[in-house]
């Protein structure tokens, strides 16, 4: 009870600390501002706590997001963490205090748990503290605040290691629900490839421990395979949506190349990594020279532990070693692993590095004689702990307390005098920016910052950017003195694999049309933009444009012709100077003959949007022959459809749209999102549940009797 007491002290301290002196009041300076993490803090993840929190205030859990690319799962995209129950503090404070309060709990955290895993492993008092501080105040897990699902995931590592090794002790069904519980948090928290490298860590440790036991192998193993595999069915409503998004997105399993993985040079060039650690004695992934030596000294004598310890060190350096593909071959063999080949960015390995070199130095201390009180632990613990934290200071930028005071998108265009406060859902093309909107909004933005973006959303939002090369082979296929970053040269900058041939011009704009894209908004208008469309005037730095010929976010269509095959043929087809999507669509799979619409004059047709939320949409249509009504919002598995109450299948329409088949005369067509992969998640969550209560309540009737 003391040692808890005193790791809670130490993690409290932590958290304080991290609060006090890595926060300010006032923006950041613009320099800092520029930084690759502040800019995905400030456009992708804040804005996604923004969103998150206002549906949860209203008492929705977010399963989609309208607002982004043509409508997209939110929960299922992992990283804004809405399963992850910490994250429901953004229901009742803004934004950016909530997640300061999750950042400080997360470093307390980390700090505990990392110190509590050196306790157990022969760390002693001080040994456990100097780890948790070590991993804490880490330049490493400091500069992860600003990417929140990678602080909360990289908190919980030491977490899983800890419910692994009271498992291997003793093996009970109380235990492994507790390394079950460990594992789901970790994956709730958003940031997979930390929740990949620390169940390889584990599995690696389990089977040092397994082959160390003396008695009960099996029954341990019994137990962590329990303890796994409850995890997995804990996180089963967030992993299930998640693998359906995943092979419908531009990060299918399998799909990133190296290339892809390594695209930024300097976070993965060896030379600089150790010029920073020569300099300063601390760099990214190792917490120090002095933990360095410790984290060594941790396997002499180190008795029954050995093989436990030897395991984190062998981790240890792998991960370490991975970190710089153009110099060891381990990284190559990294990506050969299950499911490591599916992330980009080997910097992260040193996450995983960190932590355990920070363990090991903790065990290390607890070797050094105890000579004059624990004097000379307490000297070295001093030095190895203030060197890292001391170097984290004066490389890390703290995080200002409020949000900077920017307008928003939607903000902006509603200061332009010719566009009124929007009481329908209106889209916007965002051009040269990727930021997300953040709190519900009636303008929805296509261009997403989302790394599982849908393939086909990808396919129409950068065709449209002009000269924006997205593959290496795209490099060269730019307008002539279009400037091209010198990385586009050699190496893919987005995990996105195509781009059409299609006629530039002319046809962005028949596609902006089919769209449904009302407004162009861009800081340097193409030269296209200007010649087509009327400017509208200025929000700050951004020109806006309208397109007054952009089709209803809803309609109805009299003809359909079958969508071909191959989306290069499809899109081929919608940007034909023939083909009028007002009153024809490419439809798949092709309306039934009871309800397909007759060829002939096109008809009047009427739709009118009665409901817009993010999971319920409900139209009421009027027209004189067979239509399909096309909502031009990205089809996708989980929504249906009923007309009339009567439950009808939805279609794909002009390639990436819900298209639903309707009888002439008026009808009231309601869509709504119930993601079958979400609700299948839930039941076995629920069974993992009642499976780990009724294993306790026999291990508890079997102990007592």
């Amino acid at each position: 009870m003391r040692a808890l007491a005193l790791h809670g002290a130490a993690a409290v301290l932590a958290a304080s600390c991290w609060l006090v002196f890595a926060t300010h009041a006032g923006p950041l300076p613009e320099a800092e501002r520029k930084l690759s993490f502040v800019v995905d803090f400030r456009l992708y993840y804040r804005p996604n706590a923004e969103y998150l929190g206002a549906r949860l205030a209203d008492g929705a859990l977010p399963l989609w997001n309208p607002q982004q690319g043509l409508g997209a799962p939110f929960l299922a995209t992992l990283q804004p963490g809405a399963l992850y129950p910490p994250n429901a503090l953004h229901a009742w404070l803004p934004a950016q205090p909530a997640l300061l309060l999750l950042t400080a709990l997360h470093v307390a955290m980390a700090a505990g748990f990392a110190g509590a895993l050196a306790r157990r492993l022969g760390a002693g008092p001080i040994g456990g503290v100097s780890a948790g501080w070590l991993y804490g105040g880490s330049i490493t897990f400091l500069s992860s605040v600003w990417t929140p699902p990678l602080c909360a995931a990289s908190a919980l590592a030491p977490a899983v290691l800890l419910a692994v090794d009271r498992v291997l002790s003793r093996p009970s069904a109380a235990r492994a629900t507790m390394l079950g519980v460990a594992s789901a948090l970790q994956l709730a928290a958003g940031w997979p490839l930390t929740a990949v490298m620390t169940a390889y860590v584990a599995a690696l440790y389990a089977a040092a421990g397994l082959a160390a036991a003396s008695n009960a192998r099996l029954a341990r193993a019994a137990s962590l395979l329990c303890g796994a595999t409850l995890g997995g069915a804990l996180a089963a409503p967030l992993l299930l949506p998640a693998y359906e998004l995943m092979q419908r997105s531009t990060r299918a399993l399998g799909s990133v190349d190296r290339a892809q993985a390594v695209w930024i040079d300097t976070s993965h060039d060896l030379a600089r990594f150790g010029s920073q650690l020569v300099e300063s004695g601390a760099s990214a992934g190792l917490p120090g020279v002095p933990a360095l030596l410790l984290a060594a000294l941790a396997l002499w004598r180190a008795g029954p532990r050995l093989a436990q310890l030897a395991a984190l060190a062998f981790a240890a350096v792998w991960f370490q070693l991975a970190s710089f593909p153009s110099d060891f071959p381990v990284y190559d063999a990294t990506r050969a692993l299950p499911l490591l080949g599916d992330f980009r960015f080997p910097f992260h390995y040193r996450e995983t590095a960190t932590l355990l070199f920070a363990v090991l130095a903790g065990v290390g201390l607890g070797r050094i004689p105890a000579a004059g009180g624990g004097a000379i632990r307490v000297a070295v613990a001093a030095l190895a702990v203030g060197l890292p934290l001391w170097n984290a200071g004066d490389r890390y930028v703290s995080m200002p307390r409020d949000a900077e005071s920017k307008l928003r998108l939607d903000e902006r265009l509603a200061q332009v005098a010719a566009l009124p406060s929007p009481n329908r859902p209106q889209r916007v093309f965002w051009s040269n920016q990727q930021g997300k909107l953040g709190p519900p909004s009636n303008f929805h933005a296509l261009y997403d910052l989302e790394p599982l973006t849908l393939a086909r959303t990808a396919e129409l939002a950068t065709f449209l950017e002009a000269g924006v090369p997205t593959t290496v082979e795209d490099a060269t296929w730019v307008p002539p003195g279009t400037p091209v970053p010198s990385h586009f040269e050699k190496r893919a900058p987005v995990p996105y694999y195509g781009r059409s041939r299609l006629p530039a011009d002319s046809s962005r704009a028949a596609l902006l049309d089919l769209l449904g894209v009302e407004w162009i908004v861009t800081e340097r208008p193409a030269p296209w933009l200007a010649l087509r469309y009327a400017r509208v005037g200025r929000a700050g730095d951004l020109v806006i444009f309208r397109n007054p010929h952009a089709l209803p976010r809803a309609y109805r269509v009299d003809a359909v012709e079958e969508e071909p095959d191959r989306l290069e043929d499809a899109l081929a087809r919608l940007v034909e100077p023939d083909f009028d999507g007002r009153s024809r669509a490419l439809v798949a799979p092709l309306p039934s003959p009871r309800a397909a619409p007759a060829p002939g004059t096109p008809a009047a047709n009427e739709v009118e949007i009665l409901e817009y939320a993010p999971e319920r949409v409900r139209l009421r249509t009027r027209g004189e022959q067979p239509g399909v009504v096309i909502l031009t919002d990205a089809a996708y598995p989980g929504w249906e459809a009923s007309v009339d109450g009567v439950s009808t299948p939805i279609l794909r329409a002009n390639t990436a749209f819900r298209g639903v088949s309707v009888d002439a005369g008026e009808s009231e067509v309601v869509l709504q999102y119930r993601p079958r992969s979400f609700s299948a998640g839930l039941w076995i969550a629920l069974a993992g549940l009642c499976a780990a209560s009724g294993a306790g309540i026999l291990e508890r009737r079997r102990r007592a009797g």
